[in-house]
């Protein structure tokens, strides 16, 4: 996967919704270049079947994958048997701390600090169509027959509360929202 020019402070953040066909898995770890990444937010259905969830890598100088462009994101979960969408943003002039997290099933509300952004990962059950609203969808597809992920971003020069909300027919859907602050 790209993870675009590199910078002296780049980081990477993953954005992931899967669907694990009734079996209960976990996503364990993500390495994007080898580099571990470390979860910002998990929002997770009660059988943890359909699940979306954002993490972060630091990608800048004096990391193991400063100089790389491209390299692989591998995702290790508890079990086998899945289906995943997944985008790799890449940001400067951010920090690694989320500036604030928010779940829900079908909709997630959250405050975007100033000169921040916000990132948000929504898995659904089937394969209907369906979109997000409020946000620039930079992802929207099927994954198999039974599962839909979507994938969305916005920026906020002045900071603005934000509420993100599915338009379709939802089934055991799940979405999670990371906001990103400025470093």
């Amino acid at each position: 996967m790209s993870f675009g020019a590199t910078a002296a402070n780049r980081l990477l953040f993953i954005s992931i919704a899967y669907d694990h066909f009734s079996s209960t898995r976990t996503l364990d770890t993500v390495t994007v270049g080898g580099a571990s990444a470390t979860r910002l937010v998990r929002a997770q259905g009660a059988a943890a079947v359909r699940n979306a969830e954002v993490w972060v890598v630091d990608a800048g100088s004096g990391s193991s994958i400063s100089a790389s462009t491209s390299g692989n994101v591998v995702l290790t979960f508890s079990g086998t048997g899945l289906a995943a969408t997944i985008v790799v943003c890449r940001a400067t002039e951010a920090s690694q701390t989320a500036s604030s997290t928010s779940t829900g099933t079908t909709s997630a509300t959250i405050t975007i600090p100033a000169s921040g952004a916000a990132l948000f990962a929504f898995c659904n059950n089937g394969s209907g169509t369906g979109s997000l609203s409020n946000i620039t969808e930079d992802y929207n597809s099927n994954s198999s027959t039974d599962m839909r992920g979507i994938h969305g971003s916005k920026a906020s020069t002045p900071g603005e509360s934000v509420t993100s909300t599915f338009s379709g027919t939802a089934s055991g859907s799940q979405m999670a929202a990371v906001a990103i602050q400025p470093a």
